[in-house]
């Protein structure tokens, strides 16, 4: 379960293996846009608002957290929203209701962890919402339509499906990864889903800092002459089941996590200056089982606390025996807009008018 630093290297020697595969995935893309910019595949218009939250590269962009706070604007303004995901890793197929506002039907594994997470946070304050897992966008979004009346419609992950027509295409460029030599390629040689020259078809780039500056990067973007957006994530407070906020003076923690970019979690802890004795890092999108638990409590001792990422946290609540025995807390956080916010909110108002 646990990643080292030997699986590491070689994953990326295998990656300077596959490049030349990478050409063929690249030919592949490029004929797809190809067939849809010329018209001869189409996209299907549903007839009401839709955006599309996704990126160009894999995993550990912001996606979720960011379409949460689109979802948020959309819900406090008092539109019924429907949410579609394909809900990667999960166990079940097909088109399955993961939440209709007031209750979630669906445990982590069934409906996707990303899309449990969403509808976790969302039920806390809004009921005018509707979260569905689906592989097809389109029969997800009229299922929305005829049976929970949305008003606009929320994808998540969907900026290289084209057969449904969004009108709206805000696109999540982590900061961080564009450093690495692998953020440069496509599949599987390196973590491009799609050339940067498929922004071309974005309506809103997002340049996700996260909780750093990489802002000499940005300058590789301008040329796409796209409305150009700058976030990053604030950390609040490590909270655990009850609400209650960590006391951080004197903490010694042990840190676990199983996401895509582990490492910025644990900069972020490190920088609020809390004591780490140990790190522990799962694979991506992990679902816990008792041994995974067991593993993270074999370090317990009594002057240490557990803290995760809420992603995380909210997976390992079915486990309530170990949330109850241990300490465990998770960060919250939220997202900042540090450019550019006055022009996404007339975007997104565009869309509600």
């Amino acid at each position: 379960m646990r990643t080292n630093v030997k699986q590491n290297i070689t994953i990326r020697l295998l990656r300077v293996l596959l490049f030349p595969f990478s050409v063929i995935f690249f030919l592949i893309v490029w004929l797809k846009n190809f067939l849809y910019d010329k018209g001869v595949l189409n996209s299907v218009n549903i007839g009401i608002p839709v955006i599309s939250i996704g990126n160009i590269s894999t995993g550990g962009t912001g996606k979720t957290p960011f379409l949460i706070f689109i979802a948020e604007y959309f819900l406090r303004k008092g539109k019924n929203i429907g949410i579609i995901s394909r809900g990667y890793g999960r166990e079940s197929k097909g088109l399955i209701l993961v939440s209709d506002g007031i209750n979630i039907f669906k445990s982590p594994k069934e409906s996707g962890d990303e899309v449990y997470m969403i509808a976790y946070k969302l039920i806390k304050h809004f009921n005018n919402f509707t979260v569905v897992s689906s592989e097809d966008r389109v029969k997800a979004s009229y299922y929305l339509i005829h049976n929970h009346n949305c008003d606009l419609i929320l994808l998540d992950d969907a900026f290289q499906n084209r057969h449904i027509f969004r009108n709206l295409d805000i696109v999540l460029i982590d900061g961080k990864k564009l450093r690495n030599f692998t953020e440069r390629i496509l599949l599987p040689g390196g973590n491009l889903r799609e050339p940067f020259s498929s922004l071309e078809r974005s309506d809103v780039i997002i340049f996700n800092n996260k909780f750093n500056s990489y802002n000499n990067y940005i300058e590789i973007f301008n040329k796409y002459n796209k409305p150009f957006l700058i976030s990053r994530y604030s950390s609040e407070n490590f909270y655990n089941i009850r609400d209650e906020i960590l006391n951080v003076k004197d903490a010694i923690v042990i840190l676990f996590c199983g996401i895509a970019e582990p490492h910025s979690f644990f900069e972020v802890v490190n920088k609020i200056g809390l004591n780490i004795s140990n790190t522990i890092i799962f694979k991506d999108h992990i679902n816990y089982d008792i041994s995974d638990l067991n593993e993270i409590a074999n370090l317990y001792s009594e002057e240490k606390v557990f803290i995760t990422t809420e992603k995380d946290f909210i997976k390992i609540l079915q486990f309530k025996e170990f949330i109850e025995k241990y300490p465990v807390y998770y960060l919250k956080m939220n997202i900042e807009i540090e450019s550019n916010e006055i022009m996404l909110n007339k975007r997104l108002e565009t869309l509600i008018n």
